[in-house]
């Protein structure tokens, strides 16, 4: 099953490969709109006893169901609601993977969900929220703000 990546802008702190505060994650999706991250969460972000910070893992949690939604329906989407569960700590410096998925239409919202694993496939946390896709005009004003490996992003993108 192939992957490809998807967008990034340069000043999002989870994507944003130009924001040197940020996360700089790269995310990818298959054929079935699952989407992936596999990173190390830097050490940078703990909080206190060697944990990653639960406002970071909630983050990308968000960030990989949002672009689950995206890719779901070819439009932006912003989180409404969002459910996090906290299964164990993640320590900083840990490879994690995230992956998000559709999980259906809900009126005017969408649905999705997605879940943090260690290198051993142990789930640290999940998530599972509403999303709402943006309205044209602001999804017109962000894509010029999204780019790909080496071009700008385009609507084929997400």
């Amino acid at each position: 099953m192939g992957e490809r990546p998807l967008p990034w802008s340069a000043a999002c702190f989870v994507c944003g490969d130009g924001n040197p505060r940020g996360l700089d994650a790269k995310f990818s999706a298959d054929e079935d709109g699952r989407v992936r991250l596999v990173t190390a969460i830097d050490a940078c972000f703990e909080g206190y006893g060697g944990h990653v910070h639960g406002g970071v893992v909630t983050a990308l949690l968000d960030e990989t169901a949002g672009w689950a939604a995206t890719v779901a329906l070819h439009r932006l989407c912003v989180a409404v609601e969002l459910n996090i569960t906290f299964r164990r700590p993640v320590p900083g410096g840990t490879k994690v993977v995230v992956v998000g998925e559709p999980a259906g239409k809900e009126g005017r919202f969408f649905r999705a969900r997605s879940a943090m694993s260690d290198a051993d496939g142990k789930v640290l946390a999940t998530a599972e929220g509403r999303f709402l896709p943006v309205a044209e005009k602001v999804h017109d004003s962000v894509m010029p703000l999204l780019k790909m490996p080496g071009r700008p992003a385009t609507v084929d993108d997400i």
